[in-house]
C-alpha cells in the first residue's frame, strides 16, 4: 500500500511536469511567492531537513496545481452531490457538521472529483508501466533511515 502511494505521488509528478505547468505563468508566480514566504522563515540550522521540506513544498504546489486544471463538469458535480444528498444536507449533533446546499459545497465536490480522476490517471501510467516488484526483491533492499541520508550525499 505504501509502495502504491509512493509510486502514484511520482507519477502525479511526472505528469505534471510533462504537462508543461511549471512554465505557466500563473504557477511561476505562484511558486516566487511561496519562496519568498520560505526565504523569511528561520533557518533553525536544520539544512538538509530544511531543503527537503521547502522541495516537498514545491511539489505539493505542483500537483495541487496540476489536478486544479482537470476539468470537471457541472453535471458531475450535481451528479456527486445528489448521490450523496442525504450527507449534505443532514445535520445534526452526531454529524457536527450543519446542512450544506450544493452552492456551499461545490467547490470541495470539484476538488475531491479531480483528487479521484488525478489517481485514476497515475493507476493507468503505472498499469502501463507494468512494475512488479516481489517481495523477496523488496526485502532485499536496505530501506533503513541512515540509507536513505547516505544516498543524499
Amino acid at each position: 500500500m505504501l509502495l502504491d502511494t509512493l509510486l502514484q505521488q511520482k507519477v502525479a509528478l511526472m505528469l505534471a511536469k510533462q504537462s508543461g505547468l511549471e512554465q505557466d505563468p500563473v504557477y511561476k508566480a505562484r511558486v516566487e511567492n511561496v519562496k519568498k514566504l520560505l526565504s523569511q522563515q528561520p533557518d533553525a540550522g536544520q539544512g538538509v531537513l530544511r531543503q527537503d521540506k521547502d522541495a516537498e513544498l514545491m511539489e505539493s504546489l505542483l500537483l495541487m496545481s496540476y489536478r486544479s486544471r482537470i476539468p470537471v463538469a457541472d453535471k458531475e458535480l450535481k451528479d456527486y452531490y445528489n448521490q450523496r444528498i442525504r450527507f449534505y444536507q443532514t445535520a445534526g449533533a452526531k454529524s457536527r457538521r450543519p446542512a450544506r446546499s450544493f452552492v456551499q459545497v461545490k467547490e470541495e465536490i470539484r476538488n475531491q472529483l479531480q483528487a479521484e480522476q488525478l489517481v485514476k490517471m497515475c493507476h493507468q501510467a503505472l498499469s502501463a508501466l507494468k512494475i512488479d516488484v516481489d517481495e523477496k526483491t523488496l526485502n532485499s533492499l536496505d530501506l533503513s533511515p541512515s540509507a536513505a541520508t547516505s544516498s543524499h550525499s
